[in-house]
This record gives C-alpha cells, structure tokens and sequence, in this order.
C-alpha cells in the first residue's frame, strides 16, 4: 500500500461513520440502515482533517455543514482518486440527510467514476463496498428497495470475498432491511442469522425455548457494540412482524439494555420504539382474547401491554427531544406513533373502562400532532404521515368519537405526502398515499346524500395507486380489494369480483413466501383476510337477482371458503399443510354428502355437493350475522346441560331448519347415510349430531364427521387394517405440581385403558408412565395405527393455549408438534385414528376448534375424536369401552363415521345418559371412511 498511515486513519474515521435512520410506523417499514466501517484508503493529511470536521458535523445533525467540508476536501489540490472515490460517497449520505436526491445521485456517479481509475486491489474492493453501501442507502430512503437489495448484496459478496466479518455482518443486516419492506420476512430472518453464523438456526422459534437466548450469546460474539444493537433490534422487529412476539419482546429488551449501557441514545430510542410496537402488538392479541374469553387474567394482560407500549412510547419522545439537532424529525416520528396506540385504545372495546383519562390523552395528543413542525421528505417520514392519515379516518369512522380532524385535513395531509412521494420517486408511498386517498372518498360516498361522484374519485385514485403497486404483492392486494368494494357499491358486480379475485390471488402468492413462520405478519387474518373471502363468497351468491346462484358461483364460494379455512388453519399452524386430496375426487363414497353451511353478514347460506350428482345444492336463510352468533353461543351452551331443555330443541331445531331440512328429500332420495360439514365460523363450536327435526336427532339418521375444508389427508378403510393401540392416561393429579393446578384427578381413565386392552392390543402408559420421552414413541418407525390419549386438555385459537396435560408437563401444539418431529409420512407409521377423550374446547372461544386440528395435523393423523366440552369421566369411560368393542369387531366393517355413531347412539339410549352432555360432545375430523 502506498500510503499506509494514511490508509489508518481514513480506516478510523470508516469505523466511527454510522448513520442510522428511524424506522418507518408500520408496513411497510424501512429500518435503520448500517454503513459500512472498513474502508482502508490513504489519504492527505489535509484530507484528513477536512474529512474530521464534515464527519463531526454530520454527526451533530449539521449536514449543510458537513457537506460544504467535504467539498472542500474535494479541492484539495493533492487529493486522490481513492480519496474522492471516498468523500464522493460520504456527499452521498449527506445529500440524502438533506433530500437533495439528485445531487446524491451525482456524487454515486462521480465515486464510482473514480473507482474506475483505480487499480483492482483490495483497497478498490473496499471502496467499492463503501460506495455501493452509501447507493443502497440513498435508494433505500427514496423507496427504491429492488435496487437498494441489490447494491447491498454486491457489498456482502465483497466483503465475503475480503473475509472482512465486521462488513458481511452489517451488509446483511442492511439486506434483512429490504427483505423485511418487501414483506419477504423468512429470507429477512434468514440474513439476520446468517450475519451471525446461525444458518441452521430455523426462523421459527415458536418451538424451542432456547432459540433467543442463542442469538442473544451469538450477538454477544460480535466485537461492534452498535452492530449488537442493530442485530439484536432488527430481528426483534422480524420476530414481531412474524407474530413471534414473546421472542421479539425478548431481543428487543436485550436490545435497550445494551444500547443504554453503551450510552447510544439514539439507538436506544430506536430499540424502544420497536418494543413499543411489540407490547402493543401483545395489547391487541391479548385484547382478541379478552373479547373471546372474558378471563379476568386477559383483562389484566390487554391493561399490562398497553401501558407498557405507552410508556415506551412517552420514553422515546423523551429522548428524541434531547436528540432534536441531530436528529430533527424524530420527536415528529415518536409523538405520532403514541397517538396511533392512542387512537387504538380509544377505539377499542374495552379499552375506555380500563383507561379512563384516554380521552383527554387523544385530545392533547392530537393537539400536539397539529403543532408538529413539517416532515424532512423521505420514505420514513412518508409513512409516518400515512399512518398519521390513517388514524385520522379510523377516528372519522367511528361514530361514538367526537375527536376527530376534519375530511379536508386528511385530504390536504395525503395530498402534500403523495406530492413529496413523487418528488423522491418512491412509487410505493405514492401507492400508498393515493391508496389511502381512495379509501377516505371511498368512506364519505357512504355517508346518508353523499354525491355518488365521490365513488368516482375513490375509483380513480385508487386505480392509480394500484398501477404504481403492480409488482408488489403486499400492496396491491389492498388496492384490489378496494376497487372490489367501490365497483361493488356502483353496482357493477362482474368487476368486483375480478378485484376481489385478483386481491385473494395476491394474498396467495403472500401466503405461499411468508407461511413457513407467518402467524399474523403480513396481514391480519381476522382483519384482512376473513372479511375479504366473506365479502368475495357474497358477491357470488348474490350476482344475480335469482334465488339460486349459478353452478359456477356455488363452486367458486366453496373453494374461496376452503381457501379461507386452509389458510386459517396454516396462520394457526405457521407451516405448510401435508399432502391432501380434494372431497370431489372419486375417493368420495357413494353414501356420503358434502355440507358447506357459510356464515356471511345478512345469511346463512348451505351448499351440498352429493355423491351422484354434479349439481351443487343450495338454500339460503336471511338472518343477521349477530343473531346467528347468539342462536349458536345459547345453542352450545344448553348441549352442555344434564338434561334436554325446551330452549335446546328449540335452538337445535333452527339451527336444523337452516342447514339440513331444506335437503332432506333429496338426501333420502340418494340414499345418504354420512354427511360431512365443512363447518364455518360459531358452527365449528356445535356438535351437529344435535341438530333435531322435531322427533330424532341427526345422529340417530345420519353418521357425521367434520372437515377444516376441502382437502384431506388419503387414508386407509379400518378395513384394510390390523388394528393396534397405543394408549396414555392420566388419572392421577400430582399435588403442588404447577402445570397441573386446577385439574381434578380422571378416576375412570384407569377403567376406560383396561376396557381399550379387551378389546384392541395395546401398549399402555399410565400416569408416571405418561411422559413426554414415551410419547416420542409416536414418533418411532413401530408407531400404532390407533393412539388414545385420556387426560385433560384443551382446544382453543391460540395455539399456546392449545395443549395436553401429561405426568411430567403440560404439552403445548407447538410442544407436540415438536415430540414428534420424528414421524415418517410412510403408510405403516401414520396415524390413522387419535382419540382424545377428556379434552374440551376453551371457553368462549368460537375458533377453539382450530386447536382441535391442529393437535391432529401436529400428529399426522389422519381421523381424530375428540370431545368438545369436558365430559363426565364415567360416561366417557361407557362410550369408549362401546367404541372399542365396535373396533375391535373384525367382522363388522364399519366406516370411522359409523364406529363412533354407533357408540354414541348406545350412550344416547342408556338411562341416566340421554342428556346432551354425555353424547354430544364426541366429534370425528378428518377422514371419515
């Protein structure tokens, strides 16, 4: 090298320019970015001392300063190409600190030309990174991800090709930032562990306990103080945005405490604005809960994350205003962002019990957000104020505020963002800006005499941010969905349902990047992609003024309904579903009826597809969705009763009279002997087998089995199988013994095993047997076609609070999948048939029945039974022993549907037992042949 001590200290000076940006308020969110720190160039000692004073101005938040300093040392009459290579970079940064996209433009060109007169060399190779570093970030400001994602992977194939790991650690962190924007969270995941030497680590770390304290220790590797907090928040906010959000929680903290250590204000109002995100994110999960549960514990928990993300919020404005030289638009940045969390909990329906000097908080806080200066044009600031927008019209579409700015402010905010958007070319805020402008003309044309050209307006303006958004998946759905709705209000149906159709399609293709660890990332499935389907499935039952839709549209509503339950069921699992074959396939028996009863707004509509027909079936009862949910919730409520009440044959009846009467002609006709419900919503929670015509129940007329949608695992006739059983039981409850608290002892199960082993052979665990080690035997190669599991669990949305009481633990869904990691997909290992007794869906959890199959996909198997509520130990004891008997009768060749009708029926004709509780509970899903 020529000039070696000139190389040092331009190398010190590399290792102390670090600009970081704030991230962006929600999605798409832009994130701090990392120069590089490595750069070894010689340079003058005048150089030198200029390069000193721009770096000091800048950090000091005076880039004019900085900028006119480092011109400077471009005229110096020594300089070399190195050096301007260099400076040219740094101007780079600089212009884009001050919104002068143009003159940073330039100054990439004049580095890289430059560049070009230098030799290749390792010091070339070094510039080079710095230089396409500064250009990542210049067009990561303005929007241009693509681009930004391509200059920071030639920076990480530089320093890979260097070995310089300082630089491959920061140029991946900044890659994660682009891969996060775009919505591409797995591969954004993926570089944050790469960065740290954790490549076999999975992104999932719902399944291991240990995942985060593991990269915390790997974080602590790293040599670089800011480099740790960097890593340590970005995959914090991947982690929140891919609802892991205890882990997030977990890395963000780490996060705070070692920026606070290290005395880095600046990045630790950065890691406690995204903690803040987290809590709140907590706030709206446990609130969900709350509204589902009514617990006392959920209460406390939605209380808890909302004050939490609250005080975050006040600390960070507390920081930002020490900060404001340096870093001018942060106090805007934090204050807005408490005053969304403030919109939410005002909003929110519980939240103005809980908080009660929220209003007073949103009044100041809205005052506030008015005096706040104007923003510094760039992506971050972008966002900040769509969201700002956003908030604004939740307010105005609520009608129980008076807090609320007026329509023409919101139009003159979007208005001047969507004005800044096209000045710095980033299409995506133009999107969005135009988007969101659409959607407020879209909410006023509702309003009583709006002028119907408002839906015009909402019309064109979303078109527009919907061209700008083409390419980007996690955009343009939003602005298909939207035109579905305006053309759908303009009466134009055949063009909405393409919109809806194509937003539907784009949430796919979403869906199939981010399943692998998505559980509410992207988008929110009960905000985002429930009410899409709904609205989709409605418009094509009502297309047409007939009563009976066309047998195009009814075969459409049921794949959207299967697209929309398969995808709960993967957002519920946060994995891909195992090989399937579809229910119209010839696999289908003769005997069997398909039943697909829809919940929408303002109907229950049923559609049946029989075996020896190509014409789909349909009937339809207007109802309101509410009164629907209250006949289902009374409904469920009195199946738990001892004793037959008037008011549960009078529900039972209804809930009959929508669903299967209108087809009982045509179901006798055929000869139907089992029907299969694709069950939807607050029916998923009502055992059909109680439905009643008046004189019998269901059951007694009909076999039934229920399906999470169209597809099945394939499987085996009980026929074709030498039936065998593995069986756990817990009947003893271990005192003082934390995971087993509020659980009585099952002093039947030890009868129910000895009744199975009469019966079926069978290898049997009881209680100190019953263990997590033994039931990894599920996962060996010897695996039992039938596995009976009798002991206390429970079924619910949450997939945490899905789980299985065992001696040693309570098994969680993710604990359970996780035991049996070991399971083939061979035909002689799989499951055909788990049975679950003691089990109950969770309280007042309408989609409880998601855990129910997720504990059976978690298994591979391919038919469960379980029961729905926790039933009488003695009763369960009798129906098992039946249901054993029954398959254990070799000569009687029953379907899986049968089998447990049969036992059911035995229990529902014996004395003491006729009551719903005792029989109605048991439920098979899955395949039922």
């Amino acid at each position: 090298m020529k000039h070696p001590l000139r190389a040092l200290l331009l190398f010190v000076l590399s290792l102390c320019l670090i600009l970081i940006g704030l991230p962006a308020l929600s999605q798409p969110q832009p994130q701090p970015l990392l120069v590089d720190k490595s750069s070894e160039i010689s340079v003058a000692a005048t150089s030198t001392s200029l390069l000193e004073q721009g770096q000091h101005f800048y950090q000091q938040g005076q880039y004019e300063n900085a900028i006119a300093t480092w011109q400077t040392a471009l005229d110096t009459p020594t300089i070399h190409a190195s050096e301007q290579a260099a400076i040219w970079a740094y101007l780079a940064l600089a212009y884009q600190k001050t919104g002068q996209w143009e003159a940073g433009e330039r100054a990439i060109t004049n580095s890289l030309a430059s560049l070009d007169r230098l030799p290749q060399n390792s010091e070339r190779a070094r510039l080079m990174a710095q230089t396409l570093n500064a250009q990542g970030q210049l067009a990561f400001t303005q929007g241009r991800t693509e681009t930004a994602l391509q200059a920071w992977q030639q920076t990480t194939q530089i320093y890979q090709d260097l070995d310089y790991q300082p630089g491959i650690t920061g140029s991946l962190i900044n890659q994660s930032r682009a891969l996060e924007t775009i919505g591409h969270y797995r591969r954004a995941c993926q570089s944050l562990l790469n960065a740290i030497n954790l490549t076999e680590q999975s992104c999932d770390f719902s399944h291991s306990d240990t995942a985060p304290n593991k990269i915390i220790q790997a974080f602590e590797q790293e040599s670089d103080n800011t480099l740790k907090i960097l890593g340590l928040r970005s995959l914090g906010n991947v982690m929140r945005l891919t609802g892991q959000l205890p882990e997030a929680q977990q890395l963000l903290k780490q996060s705070v405490t070692l920026a606070n250590s290290q005395e880095k204000p600046h990045q630790k109002l950065l890691s406690l604005l995204s903690l803040g995100k987290t809590e709140q994110a907590l706030y709206e999960q446990a609130a969900y809960r709350y509204s589902q549960t009514s617990l006392p514990r959920d209460e406390a928990a939605l209380k808890t994350h909302a004050e939490n993300a609250l005080a975050h919020y006040i600390n960070t404005q507390e920081i930002a205003q020490a900060l404001v030289k340096e870093h001018p638009d942060l106090f805007s940045q934090t204050v807005i962002q408490q005053f969304t969390l403030l919109v939410n909990l005002h909003l929110g329906q519980f939240s103005q019990g809980l908080f009660p000097q929220l209003r007073l908080q949103l009044q100041t806080q809205l005052l506030t957000v008015k005096r706040l200066p104007s923003l510094a044009p760039n992506r971050t600031n972008l966002y900040t104020q769509i969201n700002l927008a956003k908030s604004y019209i939740a307010l105005q579409k609520s009608p129980e505020t008076t807090i609320r700015p007026s329509a023409t402010e919101i139009f003159d905010l979007l208005s001047q963002v969507q004005q800044q958007a096209v000045a710095i070319n980033d299409t995506d805020a133009q999107s969005y800006a135009l988007g969101t402008l659409g959607g407020l003309y879209e909410q006023s044309a509702k309003q009583p005499h709006s002028d119907a050209k408002l839906l015009q307006q909402a019309q064109i303006l979303t078109t527009k941010a919907l061209e700008l958004a083409q390419s980007t998946d996690h955009i343009a759905y939003q602005w298909q969905w939207q035109l579905g709705r305006i053309y759908a209000a303009q009466q134009s149906t055949d063009q909405a349902i393409n919109y809806y159709q194509a937003a539907a399609d784009s949430l796919q293709t979403l869906r199939q990047d981010l399943v692998a660890i998505e559980s509410g990332a992207q988008f929110s499935f009960r905000d985002t992609v429930e009410p899409l389907y709904r609205e989709l499935v409605a418009l094509r039952l009502n297309q047409t003024k007939a009563s009976i839709p066309s047998q195009d549209n009814l075969l459409q509503a049921i794949k959207d309904i299967d697209a929309l339950q398969l995808t709960e069921l993967e957002n519920f699992l946060s994995c891909n579903l195992t090989q399937t074959i579809a229910l119209s396939e010839p696999q289908v028996d003769t005997s069997t009826a398909i039943i697909y009863p829809i919940i929408l707004s303002d109907q229950v509509a049923v559609i049946v597809r029989l075996p020896q027909s190509d014409e789909l079936q349909f009937h339809s009862v207007s109802i309101p969705k509410t009164e629907v949910g209250q006949i289902l919730t009374q409904l469920r409520q009195q199946t738990e009763n001892r004793y037959r009440s008037t008011i549960f044959l009078e529900r039972s009846g209804q809930v009959y009279d929508w669903l299967i009467r209108p087809f009982e002609t045509v179901l006798t006709q055929q000869q139907i002997h089992t029907l299969v419900f694709v069950s939807d919503g607050a029916l998923r929670n009502v055992p059909m087998a109680v439905l009643y015509n008046g004189e019998r129940f269901l059951i007694e007329d009909y076999s039934i089995a229920l399906s999470p949608g169209l597809q099945l695992p394939a499987s085996k006739p009980l026929s074709q199988i030498q039936l065998d059983a593995i069986a756990f039981g817990l009947s003893d409850i271990r005192p003082d013994f934390e995971p087993h608290k509020g659980f009585a002892p099952l002093t039947n199960v030890e009868t129910e095993l000895a009744a199975i082993k009469t019966q079926v052979p069978s290898r049997q665990f009881l209680n100190q047997d019953f263990t997590t080690p033994n039931l990894q035997t599920l996962g060996d190669s010897d695996r039992s076609p039938v596995v009976h599991l009798a002991t206390h669990g429970q079924f619910s949305s949450d997939p945490n609070e899905t789980f299985l009481l065992a001696w040693d633990q309570r098994i969680t869904l993710n604990d359970f999948g996780q035991i049996l990691q070991n399971q083939t997909t061979s035909d002689t290992t799989n499951i055909e048939l788990l049975i679950l007794s003691a089990c109950k869906t969770a309280s007042g959890d309408n989609r409880a029945t998601l855990g129910l199959a997720g504990v059976a996909i978690q298994a591979g198997a391919r038919s469960t039974i379980a029961s729905l509520w926790f039933v009488d130990d003695q009763s369960t004891a009798a129906l098992m022993t039946r249901l054993y008997e029954i398959l254990g009768n070799p000569t009687k060749q029953l379907t899986r549907a049968e089998v447990l009708r049969q036992a059911q029926l035995d229990l529902l004709h014996t004395p003491g037992y006729q009551g719903p509780f005792y029989w109605a509970p048991y439920v098979l899903v899955g395949n039922w042949s």
